[in-house]
């Protein structure tokens, strides 16, 4: 696999009937019924041990211990064999989420039917946080799409030679009038239409369409403020967002075929600030007033909402009505001593919870220290160490769980609490 390409590889185990109950633990004072001792396990590696952040693959920059007698041997770290174990325990028993945000918002891809009634838009003006103030408008489709309102590669490729045209660029263009067809377009600073050059890597077929649009002289004042925040949550999912940290240019080059070497334009890369001279989606509420929502292409992503659909809310909070919660809640981390589930009985647990209101101190903070220990696993002879380039992998987002989940028989195709 490519080093570029994003990965997840990550697949989601849905929450059983009932959650584990919890109780007071049994404490640290030595009762005489429970069990006390050393287990001695020997791994067996099948594949390649992944261990991150060592310098190269000399035996001595691997984890490892000094011995006395001053050899070393290579380990595989007690914490890492800790954590592993504990996310097994927690699945097999039905214990709480340890690692679970409970301020995350799924986020969904929209329904390729939901595209009518969009306007593209192109922003004018911007803040210092990359909010739009002012927005021009394009022209509606309202009726039989004028030259189609789309552009086919081959006629973008011929207008914008090696670096491609511009996603917004502003257009002159040339129409078949018997089949409405778009035969050429040109670069024009002065032109009437204004063309969107989307993500090319999920199309399919032989040939690429760019959306076409015809400017008008309408201007817009910016958006309201729950769009705005809404907008910025949608996109955080977006790749170009995740991988980030790689250095993604101003504009991102699209390339048909996908696999070759040929530009037919450039888009603008998705990201919580928009620019000057940006293509946006816009859709507005039934009077065609008010915007309701920004959108980065025709197939965008949308905040999930309570099973109900009154209102969005973070999967940690509880839902007071018929939908239920979004997840059970003892799925969520134990915060006391007295009341824990299985795997904090065993494994111990911290109340990592910030102050509020109700715990104005960190002097209130509940933590149970674990019954179980693990020493390093110490490999039993030479170890060969591999240099490998993995591609940027990102975190697993429980709201897209339909792209993650191998929906065989007898396995549900996603957690029914992520709605």
């Amino acid at each position: 696999m490519p080093p570029d390409r994003f990965v997840n590889p990550f697949t989601f185990v849905p929450f059983p009937d009932e959650m584990a109950p919890r109780r007071e633990p049994r404490g640290h004072r030595g009762v005489g019924d429970l069990w006390s001792g050393t287990i001695g396990i020997r791994i067996t590696a099948r594949t390649p041990v992944l261990v991150r952040g060592t310098a190269g693959a000399d035996r001595d920059t691997l984890p490892h211990r000094t011995e006395l007698d001053g050899s070393t041997r290579q380990i595989v770290p007690g914490s890492s064999l800790h954590g592993a174990f504990r996310s097994l325990h927690e699945t097999l028993t039905g214990s709480c989420l340890r690692v679970f945000d409970q301020e995350f918002t799924p986020v969904y891809r929209d329904a390729a039917v939901n595209t009518g009634g969009l306007v593209l838009a192109i922003v004018d003006e911007v803040d210092h946080d990359g909010r739009p103030t002012r927005l021009r408008l394009c022209e509606p489709v309202t009726g039989p799409a004028t030259a189609n309102y789309r552009v086919h590669h081959n006629v973008l490729r011929a207008a914008g030679g090696t670096d491609g045209v511009r996603s917004g660029q502003r257009l002159s263009i040339g129409v078949n009038p018997g089949r409405g067809e778009v035969t050429r377009v040109a670069r024009d600073d002065e032109g009437d239409w204004v063309v969107f050059i989307s993500h090319a890597q999920a199309r399919t077929g032989s040939e690429y369409f760019a959306a076409l649009r015809k400017l008008t002289d309408e201007v817009r004042p910016g958006v309201p403020d729950d769009v705005w925040t809404d907008f910025k949550v949608a996109v955080q999912g977006a790749d170009d967002v995740r991988t980030a940290e790689a250095g993604s240019p101003p504009l991102v080059p699209v390339h048909w075929p996908r696999e070759s070497d040929v530009v037919v334009g450039r888009r603008y890369p998705a990201s919580e600030r928009l620019q000057e001279r940006q293509p946006i989606w816009l859709r507005f509420d039934d009077a065609g007033k008010k915007i309701i929502r920004i959108q980065l292409a025709q197939l965008w992503r949308h905040r999930g909402t309570t099973a109900n659909g009154r209102g969005t809310k973070p999967a940690g909070d509880e839902i007071k009505d018929a939908s239920g919660s979004r997840v059970p809640p003892l799925a969520k981390a134990c915060t006391h001593v007295r009341w824990l589930c299985p795997s904090c009985r065993l494994f111990g647990c911290a109340d990592a919870r910030e102050d509020d209101a109700e715990r104005p101190s960190h002097a209130d903070q509940q933590s149970y220290r674990g019954h179980v220990r693990f020493s390093d696993a110490v490999a039993e002879g030479e170890v060969t160490g591999l240099v490998m380039t993995l591609p940027p992998m990102g975190a697993p987002h429980p709201g897209a769980g339909q792209f993650y989940l191998d929906a065989a028989e007898g396995m549900p195709g996603k957690s029914p609490y992520l709605n």
